[in-house]
């Protein structure tokens, strides 16, 4: 039962986390919120993309790390399944920070513009 209550919690933390990325994006460049690089604070198509992009990313780590857990709720014993949904969604949380860099270095140059212009719908 521990370890069910552990793995909830672990669930508790990070859905509300992602979710509330996803669907509350900020909308200025700030210093306390958001995906904060260098890159992403270039000007607001920087900072939108790159907030956009690694909110998705979140909501795809917390999906993966929620399958995860269940899988290693069935298939590990005791708080080896808790320690292993962890150390999987610590090593994914991780991950989107390069994962958002190249994704923006695919877009933009290293001052910030998009590296060919983005199509203007009329």
């Amino acid at each position: 039962m521990t370890v069910l209550i552990a793995h909830a919690i672990l669930l508790i933390m990070y859905c509300p986390v992602a979710a509330f990325f996803f669907y509350h994006p900020p909308d200025t460049i700030n210093e306390l919120f958001g995906y904060r690089t260098r890159l992403s604070m270039k000007n607001e198509h920087t900072w939108k993309e790159a907030n956009r992009f690694s909110s998705v990313l979140l909501v795809l780590v917390a999906l993966s790390t929620f399958v995860f857990q269940v899988v290693a709720y069935f298939w590990m014993d005791g708080m080896n399944s808790f320690f292993g949904a962890v150390t999987f969604f610590t090593i994914h949380l991780i991950l989107v920070i390069p994962v958002t860099e190249l994704h923006l270095h695919s877009i933009f140059d290293k001052n910030g513009d998009f590296k060919s212009k983005p199509n203007s719908k009329s």
